[in-house]
């Protein structure tokens, strides 16, 4: 895997950086409400450890 400079740099990037938190709590939700994830495998979320039901 490889990194661009200044990918993650909110000044530099052209891509909205999200934090952590928020979105570990929006798929919480998600998952709670029993959405299914599709095209997505449990590898995506081992960040926010969490291994809701994947297609």
């Amino acid at each position: 895997m490889y990194y661009i400079v200044g990918d993650l740099d909110p000044l530099l990037s052209r891509h909205a950086s999200t934090l952590l938190k928020p979105v570990s709590e929006n798929l919480r939700s998600l998952a709670d409400w029993e959405c299914i994830f599709i095209g997505h495998g449990s590898k995506d979320f081992w960040i926010v450890d969490q291994f809701p039901a994947c297609l």
